[in-house]
C-alpha cells in the first residue's frame, strides 16, 4: 500500500529534518564553540563548562525532534499523528524564531544586513521548515478524506 503522505513531506520529515536535528545534537555536545559561532560575532561568546547544562538541554531537544520524526513517522502513515507532531513542532519553531530575535536584538543586530552566515542559515531553515510544517498541518498537498484503516 502506498503512503498517503506526499513524497515531498516524507523526504523532509523522514530524512532531512531528522538529520538536521541530529547535526544540532552533534554541534551542541561535541563542538559547542562552532555552534556559538553561528549565533554570535567573533569573540563575543565563548563556550565554558558552566554552560554544559544548557548545551545538554538543547541537545536533548534536538535529539527528541530527530528521533520522534525518524521513528514515529516511520512507524505510522496516520496523517492525524503526523499532523499532531508537526503542530507541536510549529510551536517549537515559533519559540526558536523568538529566541533568535531576542538574541539578535540584544546584540544590536536587528537588521538582516547585520546577520552572520550562521544566522541566515538558522533563520531560513527554521522559518522554512516551520512553513512546511504549518502547510502540512493545514492539509496543503494532502488528499482529502479519511485514510484507510490499518489491517493486522
Amino acid at each position: 500500500m502506498s503512503s498517503p503522505i506526499p513524497l515531498f513531506y516524507r523526504f523532509i520529515f523522514l530524512w532531512y529534518e531528522p538529520l538536521n536535528a541530529a547535526y544540532g545534537v552533534y554541534l551542541t555536545l561535541v563542538t559547542p564553540n562552532v555552534y556559538l559561532g553561528h549565533y554570535f560575532p567573533d569573540n563575543s561568546a565563548t563556550w565554558n563548562h558552566e554552560y554544559d547544562f544548557w548545551f545538554g538541554q538543547m541537545a536533548a531537544a534536538f535529539f527528541y525532534v530527530a528521533t520522534s520524526q525518524a521513528i514515529l513517522f516511520r512507524y505510522t502513515n496516520d496523517i492525524g499523528v503526523w499532523k499532531i507532531l508537526n503542530a507541536c513542532l510549529v510551536g517549537w519553531d515559533i519559540i526558536l524564531l523568538y529566541s533568535y530575535w531576542i538574541a539578535s536584538s540584544a546584540q544590536g543586530r536587528d537588521s538582516p544586513l547585520q546577520w552572520l552566515p550562521g544566522e541566515w542559515t538558522k533563520w531560513s531553515l527554521t522559518f522554512g521548515l516551520g512553513l512546511i510544517r504549518a502547510a502540512f498541518v493545514l492539509g496543503v498537498g494532502l488528499k482529502e478524506g479519511k485514510p484507510p484503516a490499518k489491517t493486522n
